[in-house]
């Protein structure tokens, strides 16, 4: 991949910036028109709609343009994506409301191809964004439905735009199938900088000297930083300190129902992320070669060690980790109180490597102001170590300790669908 132009560098830059930002306000990234979503970018909050344009549109604000997206006058040509197909000129605003000089409506011609480009289908309403050839494919990010994707465009564009601002690697944006030369019809293209190289005074500020700085050039570089969020009622993932949390501060799901005791106690619904950095010297070569390889979370949700008991988030047909699929991913997890979580990062092959640990512990018990009854946390404590069957066996999980369910299984239960699933109990 040949090195980006400031152009280019820009605009894919905020192109990560918004994806990441959507994995966070909606990580189950589900594709749909009628999904909305508030993105926090760099102290700024923006809407986002979940489908192909809409995050395009997105990003378009964010570099500080009225996308000034319309709607296609040919007939028979409704959707979003058909307006940039069917576009003569540049239609892209600037903050005064002129239409921006800054960006270029482009026939697409095969010889003349920009990572960034964003792409629009001749043959049905889609754009996305070209980043690169992979195998003589057209890969990028893409935030569409298309069969080509398998359904996981916008998860998979989202953890590439997380993984960009992370290691700045441009390979990284090659996320997901995008369209392809045969079916490119128009192309948008921001042209500010186009063709001019980046220098290193214009890709990072010049500061005076900070403790970030000095902490950097010292090598004083935290390698991984753990981040918890958790589900409040507006429905949205905010960071949080593990704790005590109200009842009535938390919902069941991503509808906004709020937590009842309709459950018999408390609900929650966390993620927990990181982030992890390194420095271009000796002493971190070995765990740069790590995260290129790709590093894995292994968690339990009963304070069991989870280096030794941990699960990954997707498990083999058989129960055991699949540790190669759940790499670069965290689990968004639903559970009962209380619950002590902890987490292990380590490498893929082997499993074996400790390169960094995270624990909190959630309740909603507390000695002055506690909302929960004793006997809800009893049965919360039975249900989120997920006892014993009749057979001896905890179902679902390798190692033998318990979980309820991730985002990868979507649906969910009553308590009444539940306990038949574990027999011998008595209520």
């Amino acid at each position: 991949m040949e090195a980006w132009d400031a152009a280019e560098s820009t605009f894919l830059t905020a192109a990560a910036k918004v994806y990441a930002a959507l994995g966070v306000a909606h990580p189950s990234g589900s594709y749909g028109s009628e999904i909305s979503v508030t993105l926090d970018i760099d102290g700024s909050s923006y809407q986002c709609r979940c489908d192909c344009t809409g995050v395009i549109q997105c990003i378009i604000r964010v570099m500080g343009y009225d996308p000034n997206w319309g709607v296609s006058s040919v007939a028979g040509h409704t959707g979003d994506g058909w307006y940039l197909t069917d576009a003569t000129s540049n239609f892209v605003k600037d903050a005064n409301g002129n239409i921006s000089p800054d960006w270029a409506v482009l026939p697409f011609d095969a010889s003349d191809v920009h990572p960034g480009d964003i792409r629009a289908s001749g043959s049905h309403s889609h754009c996305d964004i070209f980043v690169d050839y992979l195998n003589g494919n057209a890969y990028g990010l893409n935030a569409g439905s298309g069969p080509n994707t398998g359904g996981q465009a916008i998860p998979k564009s989202c953890a590439a735009g997380t993984k960009y601002l992370q290691d700045s690697d441009p390979a990284d944006l090659a996320a997901t199938w995008t369209i392809q030369d045969t079916e490119a019809a128009k192309v948008l293209r921001y042209v500010k900088g186009n063709g001019d190289s980046i220098t290193a005074s214009e890709a990072t500020e010049n500061k005076s000297q900070s403790l970030e700085s000095l902490d950097i050039e010292l090598k004083f570089v935290q390698k991984l930083e753990f981040q918890y969020q958790i589900r409040k009622q507006n429905g949205e993932f905010n960071s949080v300190i593990p704790g005590y949390f109200r009842t009535a501060e938390l919902v069941v799901d991503e509808s906004g129902r709020v937590a009842t005791d309709r459950f018999s106690d408390s609900w929650l619904e966390f993620i927990p992320f990181y982030t992890y950095r390194y420095t271009n010297s000796e002493t971190d070569a070995e765990w740069q070669q790590a995260i290129k390889e790709g590093i894995v979370m292994m968690f339990t949700l009963n304070n069991s060690d989870p280096l030794l008991h941990g699960r990954t988030l997707f498990l083999n047909a058989d129960g055991t980790n699949d540790y190669e699929r759940s790499k670069d991913y965290v689990p968004t997890i639903r559970t009962q109180f209380p619950v002590h979580f902890r987490c292990v990062i380590t490498d893929v092959a082997t499993h074996s490597q400790d390169w960094g640990r995270s624990s909190a512990y959630f309740t909603n018990s507390a000695n002055d102001g506690s909302d929960a009854k004793a006997t809800m946390l009893l049965l919360a404590a039975r249900h989120a170590t997920f006892m014993r069957d009749a057979s001896g066996n905890i179902p679902e999980a390798e190692d033998a300790r318990g979980f309820l369910f991730l985002h990868d299984e979507d649906t969910t239960y009553d308590k009444s669908d539940y306990s038949n699933w574990i027999q011998g109990m008595e209520e």
